[in-house]
């Protein structure tokens, strides 16, 4: 359980990141665990020239999951501090259900992510 819980957290510190590295300065986000499943939500506006990389992860949130590079991901992972956008994008294939919306320069993502 706690290898799980370092990955939730993981999943986290990687969204709050994205958010300062589009250029947010009014970021929230909530986890929430609910009958075995977390549920993350994050709200940020952003810098508008960073339009085409949010739209590039809503793109990449919403294809298929792989469990390959999921578990290449966690084996690989360093605790080094955030450097661009490949984290995100890898970490966005590895999470269930995902819900995005970019409006008046807010971008919001909700997704779940299962607890094994």
């Amino acid at each position: 359980m706690i290898k799980e819980k370092k990955k939730v957290l993981k999943i986290v510190d990687a969204f709050n990141a994205y958010c300062f590295y589009i250029g947010g300065t009014d970021v929230t986000s909530k986890l929430k665990k609910e009958d075995g499943i977390w549920k993350f939500y994050f709200k940020s506006d952003f810098d508008s020239k960073f339009l085409p990389s949010i739209q590039s992860l809503e793109k990449q949130i919403n294809e298929l999951e792989c469990g390959n590079t999921e578990e290449m991901y966690w084996t690989i992972l360093t605790s080094e501090d955030f450097k661009d956008e490949n984290d995100i994008y890898l970490i966005a294939s590895m999470v269930e259900n995902a819900k995005t919306k970019i409006e008046n320069d807010y971008f919001e993502i909700e997704f779940t992510r299962v607890v094994k």
